[in-house]
Parts: structure tokens; C-alpha cells; sequence
């Protein structure tokens, strides 16, 4: 048994006071009076157990201590918190864990391994063009992409989706997401790496273009659609943004639909989604850039947070 592990059942069968008290604390303090590190780690550890002494001791449910053991729990997985959440999680299933229901055991295991080993959002966009040249997504929304630090320019690319990939990185939340440019590998290859970050993912957002569903391109070479199908079939969380104009008014007409993507056009069409104006002339269009940015700090980077939130507040009561 390493020190910390001694030290994490120790405070882990009793309150931080008894602990002090308790003869194979004050044998394993006497062992390592010389020790720095050894002195380093047991004030982490009592540390984190009167921090969850004072938010899960006063709660009234064993599902409201569940959400606060969750919510420290994610609050101490920042990267320079150095393993404090692994010690939050066997302090939490030493302590409080064997009073709840095995329904609460279970969700606080899965959100423990969801919070630890997951992602935010899965970032799916095409870059089909139906003009060729400049990738006419990038022009409609110029000067929103450009209040993100990105040069449209003449990229191909789509440059809208490399600008909310940085918006979703860089907000208040810093979160996390899998954004994948090129899917030029083996479709094999791409296919499982797609698959694997899906699973992972608890959001899933798409830029919806026209061109996604145009029975002018080959209907069996879509990623866009295979992302769909496989966040449908995981049932993730979704968030879609209309990039083309005014949803669903602007969306490609049916006729032009490749039957293969009806099921696929038909629910985003019915779906509320985030339409986004254009920013093509400036400062003629300007407030449209207002607009489109409040669009994206509420309908989409507070969503993607309000989703978050729903891991600890959606705990199980205590039935």
C-alpha cells in the first residue's frame, strides 16, 4: 500500500478531525516525520476531505450529496489539480458512497468515467462546395469567422467551423471537442477514429449546409451523414447550426435531396435550429455580427455547458 493510499483510507473510514486521532495515522506521521512529500500529500488529502465534508455532510438527500460529490469532483479535474479528483473519487466511495442506492453507485462510477475520459462535443461540417474555389461558406460569414482571429481568405476550407471550434475552446468553459478537418486517411481508418470520438463526445453539433444533402454529390461518400447516423444511434445530445441563411426557408429544396438523406433532411428541417445571418459586408451588415456571436454564447457554448451541467444534476433520487 503506498503512502497515499494509506492515507486516503485512513481519511476515508472517518472525519478529518478523528483522522488526526486515529493510531495508524499518528504511526504512519511518525514514520514520515522527515519527509516532505509524505507531508505535502497528507495535507492534500485532509484537504479534500474537509472540502467534501462541508458540501456533502449538510445536504439533506443522498442524491443532492451525490451532484455536490459530481460537481467537486469535475471542478477538481483541472490539469494542474495534480490526481486530486482520483483522490475526491476514492474519498467519496469510501465515505458516502456505501449509503446511496446502487442506482446512485452506478451513475456516480459512469459520470465519474464520463467527466474523466470524455469530450465535450463532436464538431461535424462539410467541406463540399458546389461552386469550386473559395468555399462560399467562408464569404456569407466573413467577418464573424474574422472576430475569431481566422483569415478566410480564399481558403477552401471551412473556415466557419475551424472559428467555432476556437469559440467553444476558448470561452469560459474551456472545453473540449473533437474537430477534424480532413478525413483523407483510409474511410476504414476514418471511420473508427470518428466512431471512437463519437462515443466519447456528449455533445453533438453540426453545421448544416445545403450542399450536405444535394443529390448532385455521391450519396455513399458523406461523412456528415454517417456522423449523424452514429450520434442518432448513441442518442447524443444535439445542438444544429443552418449556415446557409434563414432556417428552415433557406434550407436546399426537397426535390434536390438525394433520397438516401430524406429521413436525415426531413428532421432538420423540423428541428429548431440555430440559424446564423450573414456577415458579408461590412459594416453594412454589421449588427448581424452581434447577433450571430450572442447566437453562439447562448445557443450553443451555454448549451454545450447546460448539457455538462445535466451530469451532476440529473443524479438519481433516492428511490
Amino acid at each position: 500500500m503506498t503512502t497515499l493510499t494509506e492515507l486516503v483510507d485512513i481519511y476515508g473510514r472517518q472525519s478529518a478531525d478523528k483522522a488526526s486521532q486515529d493510531p495508524q495515522y499518528i504511526a504512519i506521521c511518525k514514520a514520515n516525520d522527515a519527509n516532505t512529500l509524505f507531508h505535502y500529500e497528507r495535507l492534500r488529502v485532509e484537504k479534500m476531505r474537509r472540502l467534501l465534508e462541508k458540501a456533502l455532510d449538510i445536504q439533506e438527500t443522498r442524491q443532492s450529496q451525490l451532484k455536490s460529490a459530481l460537481k467537486i469532483f469535475e471542478w477538481r479535474l483541472a490539469p494542474d489539480n495534480n490526481q486530486e479528483d482520483e483522490i475526491v473519487r476514492l474519498l467519496v466511495r469510501a465515505a458516502w458512497y456505501p449509503q446511496w442506492t446502487a442506482k446512485q453507485q452506478t451513475y456516480f462510477d459512469m459520470t465519474v468515467d464520463t467527466l474523466r475520459d470524455g469530450i465535450d462535443y463532436f464538431l461535424s461540417f462539410t467541406q463540399r462546395n458546389s461552386v469550386g474555389g473559395k468555399n462560399p461558406v467562408n464569404s456569407f460569414h466573413r467577418y464573424l469567422i474574422e472576430s475569431f482571429g481566422i483569415d478566410p481568405g480564399n481558403s477552401e476550407k471551412n473556415e466557419l467551423a475551424s472559428a467555432l471550434d476556437r469559440s467553444l475552446r476558448g470561452s469560459r468553459y474551456k472545453f473540449e471537442g473533437f474537430f477534424f478537418p480532413m478525413h483523407e486517411d483510409d474511410s476504414i481508418e476514418v471511420t473508427k477514429k470518428l466512431r471512437d470520438a463519437m462515443e466519447r463526445a456528449l455533445v453533438f453539433i453540426q453545421i448544416v449546409q445545403n450542399d450536405m444533402f444535394n443529390k448532385r454529390f455521391k450519396p455513399d461518400e458523406n461523412y456528415c451523414f454517417d456522423e449523424f447516423r452514429m450520434a442518432a444511434d448513441q442518442r447524443k445530445k444535439t445542438i444544429y447550426l443552418f449556415a446557409d441563411g434563414d432556417h428552415p426557408a433557406h434550407m436546399i429544396p426537397h426535390g434536390e435531396t438525394a433520397p438516401r438523406f430524406e429521413d436525415w433532411y426531413d428532421l432538420i428541417q423540423k428541428t429548431d435550429c440555430v440559424a446564423l445571418a450573414r456577415t458579408l459586408a461590412y459594416p453594412l451588415e454589421s449588427p448581424n455580427l452581434v447577433a450571430n456571436q450572442d447566437l453562439l454564447n447562448k445557443k450553443v457554448i451555454d448549451k454545450v455547458w447546460s448539457f455538462r451541467e445535466a451530469l451532476w444534476n440529473d443524479s438519481p433520487a433516492d428511490l
